[in-house]
């Protein structure tokens, strides 16, 4: 059994699969198994993904959306440890792993750290606001997935619910863990390069799904204050 799984959902990502590719590559620490799971791309994606001789398994057939191919990633992974991370999207620096030190630490608890967003207008490193700090604020989880590392176990036992929550199941499954008893540990660095736009809740079609999706989780009503306290919030 490998430390840990890194699962990459695809769809038409030839365009940027390469620079996933190497970053995963560049890794000095090296007990990992990589997971490609493709919605059944158009493009070179799968032979990109087979040509760069570091892949674990790939799979390639049509899915619905974003979390059910994280689902299929989490059911084929074999390790302690699982992290996400997307087409475009890369770890901080080559010593990203093996700073946090996997195997030896026992999976009991959520990993997160910082990430720095990829922006047109440049880079801008975000600090994690993980919900925990302020429960009762629509915020959202706060944290870059690109950046948490969670036992795999856990991850098993709680698949995304992505019928439920299409845009925001990342946020659902965490804060459930957390509502349960399970701990948050911060990693005060920056993880992961994160290509922002691509993600569910940052497109703005989806800012009013993601609304009320979030308040939903945070067992909130999406008043109009609600609103306010969610715009500021990324004026912060």
């Amino acid at each position: 059994m490998k430390t840990l799984t890194i699962v990459t959902v695809t769809y038409n990502a030839a365009a940027s699969l390469q620079t996933t590719i190497d970053s995963i590559a560049s890794q000095i620490w090296k007990d990992w198994e990589w997971i490609v799971v493709d919605g059944g791309s158009h493009d070179a994606t799968v032979e990109i993904a087979r040509s760069s001789g570091i892949a674990s398994q790939i799979i390639s057939e049509k899915d619905n959306g974003i979390f059910d191919g994280m689902n299929k990633g989490i059911q084929r992974a074999e390790s302690r440890w699982i992290v996400f991370m997307n087409a475009g999207d890369t770890f901080y620096d080559s010593e990203t792993l093996a700073s946090l030190q996997l195997d030896s630490r026992e999976p009991s608890c959520i990993l997160y750290g910082d990430c720095v967003l990829v922006t047109t207008g440049g880079h801008i490193l975000r600090k994690a606001r993980p919900f925990t700090e302020h429960p009762d604020k629509p915020w959202g989880i706060g944290i870059c997935h690109q950046s948490i590392y969670c036992p795999t176990a856990w991850m098993k036992a709680h698949p995304f619910l992505w019928k439920e929550y299409p845009i925001c199941a990342d946020y659902r499954f965490v804060r459930s863990l957390w509502e349960e008893g399970k701990k948050l540990e911060h990693i005060p660095r920056p993880l992961s390069y994160y290509e922002y736009g691509d993600g569910n809740s940052s497109k703005p079609d989806n800012y009013r799904r993601t609304l009320k999706e979030n308040a939903r989780i945070a067992h909130l009503y999406p008043s109009l204050t609600y609103v306010i306290e969610w715009i500021k919030s990324y004026f912060k």
